[in-house]
């Protein structure tokens, strides 16, 4: 009995001497696996650096580019009427127009230079606006854009002097879905006040649009009207040009 008390109290002792050895042996482990895992190596380093460099790439090649260019080419066929001193005439033959178009844009401001011929009138319109854009993110998408510009209009009659009027315009265009939409834009000449040649001149013009578009290239088509409003020497003459355009714009 005495034997068996001793074997007994052995087992305890034993048993009592290993349960902190085995709790400290996994303390000590644990602490090495946290090591482990938290342990910086080149081998991540690089292979972190490589992750990095594919995202930047799909960035790139994912991210809209904040630079826009395009070119534009319409046909303008159209009638002009006139009112002088509320005697009113007949509309007249049918007249054309080629306007050429040439727009940049960095995000959302851009430049625009227009150069326009008209064959009733034998005169040339160069302009050039500034734009910016109030709401969306790129011109092949809804947006609503403001702008500040200036008209120089030369005519090809000896002795007609040159015109100069600054503008300001507004243009809405929306989708309907991504390839089809329309557009609005809204003109007004400011008026010259006084001018030995001209006296008083303003003028507005108008454009509806329906387009569609194919990639990078758009065709559209609507209608324009523009009038001119001039009092020269007590006469008053309103003079207004309506009909339709068709075009193309090709981005880049």
């Amino acid at each position: 009995m005495k034997h068996f008390n001793l074997d007994l109290l052995s087992i305890l002792l034993i048993f009592v001497s290993i349960i902190p050895n085995q709790a400290l042996a996994e303390f000590k482990f644990e602490k090495v696996e946290k090591k482990t895992i938290s342990r910086w190596t080149l081998q991540e380093w690089l292979e972190q650096k490589n992750r990095n460099r594919l995202m930047d790439q799909w960035l790139m090649m994912n991210t809209p580019s904040p630079y826009e260019f395009s070119i534009q080419l319409t046909n303008l066929n159209f009638t002009t009427s006139e009112i002088t001193n509320d005697l009113a005439s007949a509309p007249s033959a049918n007249h054309t127009a080629n306007f050429v178009d040439f727009i940049a844009y960095a995000s959302f401001v851009g430049l625009e230079y227009q150069y326009h011929i008209l064959d009733q009138t034998n005169s040339k319109d160069k302009n050039i606006l500034f734009h910016i854009r109030l709401l969306g993110s790129a011109d092949q998408s809804s947006h609503f854009t403001i702008s500040l510009g200036q008209r120089q209009k030369e005519f090809s009659t000896i002795g007609t002097p040159q015109r100069s009027q600054y503008l300001t315009q507004a243009d809405l265009t929306f989708y309907f879905n991504h390839h089809f939409g329309f557009k609005v834009l809204a003109r007004d000449y400011l008026a010259i006040k006084s001018d030995p040649t001209w006296g008083d001149l303003k003028g507005q013009q108008q454009e509806a649009h329906l387009f569609i578009d194919f990639n990078a290239l758009r065709v559209f088509g609507g209608i324009y009207l523009e009038t001119e409003t001039q009092v020269l020497k007590g006469d008053k003459k309103i003079q207004s040009y309506s009909g339709s355009v068709a075009g193309l714009r090709l981005y880049f």
